[in-house]
C-alpha cells in the first residue's frame, strides 16, 4: 500500500451526497475515487436505495466518469433478499411493496413474488420506489397486520433529490409501523449487516466507512466496528457531529472525498482542551468553542469529546464553523 494512505485497507461509499448529488458527480469524486484505483485500494457503493439494481446503478456512476462495475455496487434490496434467503425457506410466498428491482432479487433467492395482502403471503418487503400509492401502503399494512413476517430495506425517513430532500423509505414504513403497531426488520443502513456484506463483497477486512449521513453512514461502519468518516459534500455538517450521540459520531470529518488520501490529523487533549494544527478547541462552561481552520478544529472536537464521560452535557458555540469553508 502506498505509504501516504492511511490506515485502512478499502473503502465503502454512500453515493447521493458522497459521490454524485442528482445528475452530477460531487467534486473531487471522480479524482478521488481515480487516485483509489490507481492505488490499488478496493472500494465500493453501499447505497440504501432499493428503487434501482445495482447494474443501472453502475451505468450511472459510469455515465459520471466515476469508476463503477455492478460486483462493487451493495444495496439494501440485495441485503434483504439474502437475508431473507438464509431465514425463509425456498418458494416462500413474499409480498414485494417496492422497485421492480426488489422484487426480482427476491424472485433470484427463490420466493414466490404475490401481489396482494389477499394472495396469502408469508412474508413482506418493503423498499423505496417513486411510484407507491396508498393502495401499496394498505396491502402492506393488512400484511403487517396479519402477521407475516415484515421487512425492510432501510428507515431513511428522507431522501435528498434534486428538489430538496423528500420522503425516503422510512416515512412510508413508519406509516405501516404506525398503522399496525409491529416494526420490521431492517437490512439497510445502520444495520452492520449491510456495511459487513459490502466489505466482504470487495475483500476488505479494515475499511473506512464515508458517507454524509450520521444516523445511517457513520451509525453503520460504528456498529460494524469500522472506522467513519463523514464528509461535508451532504446532509450533515460539523455541528450536527459534534451534537450527535457517541454512536453517530465519526472518526473523521472531511470536506472533500479526495482529504481520504492525506493522513488523518492528530489531535491531543489535555483536559478540557485539544489542539490539531492551528486549531485549538475548548470545553468550557458547558460550550464547545474554537479556533482555527475548521477541519483541524473538527478533529480536535472529536478528539475532546471521545474524552469527556458518558453524562457531559455540552453546546456548540456558533460562531465554531459548520464546514470546511466556515
Amino acid at each position: 500500500m502506498d505509504p501516504r494512505t492511511p490506515s485502512f485497507d478499502s473503502v465503502l461509499l454512500d453515493l447521493d451526497g458522497v459521490v454524485y448529488a442528482g445528475p452530477h458527480a460531487v467534486p473531487g469524486a471522480v479524482e478521488a475515487l481515480t487516485e483509489l484505483e490507481s492505488r490499488g485500494i478496493p472500494f465500493g457503493y453501499v447505497t440504501n436505495n432499493a428503487s434501482r439494481a445495482a447494474a443501472d446503478i453502475a451505468d450511472h456512476l459510469l455515465e459520471l466518469g466515476l469508476p463503477a462495475r455492478p460486483a462493487i455496487v451493495t444495496t439494501s434490496a440485495g441485503v434483504a433478499a439474502r437475508a431473507m434467503e438464509s431465514e425463509l425457506g425456498a418458494g416462500t410466498r413474499v409480498l414485494v411493496i417496492g422497485s421492480t428491482a426488489l422484487a426480482d432479487l427476491v424472485r433470484e433467492a427463490g420466493f414466490t413474488v404475490v401481489e396482494s395482502a389477499d394472495d396469502g403471503p408469508d412474508a413482506l418487503v418493503q423498499g423505496f420506489f417513486r411510484d407507491i400509492t396508498w393502495h401499496d401502503i394498505a396491502e402492506a399494512c393488512v400484511a403487517v397486520a396479519a402477521g407475516v413476517d415484515w421487512w425492510a430495506t432501510n428507515r431513511d425517513l428522507t431522501m435528498p433529490t434534486e428538489r430538496g430532500l423528500l420522503p425516503g423509505n422510512g416515512a412510508f414504513v413508519r406509516i405501516v409501523a404506525d398503522t399496525t403497531g409491529r416494526e420490521p426488520r431492517v437490512t439497510g443502513k445502520p444495520a452492520a449487516l449491510m456495511l459487513q456484506t459490502a466489505a466482504a463483497t470487495i475483500g476488505g477486512t479494515h475499511p473506512i466507512m464515508v458517507g454524509d449521513r450520521l444516523d445511517t453512514d457513520i451509525a453503520g461502519g460504528r456498529a460494524a466496528g469500522y472506522t467513519s468518516a463523514l464528509v461535508l459534500t451532504g446532509i450533515h455538517d460539523i455541528h450536527d457531529a459534534l451534537t450527535a450521540p457517541a454512536e453517530h459520531r465519526p472518526d473523521r470529518i472531511i470536506a472533500t472525498l479526495g482529504d481520504l488520501l492525506a493522513p488523518a490529523p492528530a489531535a491531543t487533549v489535555e483536559a478540557h482542551t485539544a489542539r490539531c494544527g492551528d486549531a485549538v478547541v475548548t470545553l468550557s462552561g458547558g460550550v464547545l468553542s474554537s479556533t482555527g481552520p475548521a477541519l483541524d478544529a473538527a478533529a480536535a472536537a472529536l478528539a475532546l469529546l471521545a474524552e469527556q464521560p458518558a453524562d457531559t452535557a455540552w453546546e456548540i458555540d456558533p460562531a465554531f464553523p459548520r464546514r470546511a469553508d466556515g
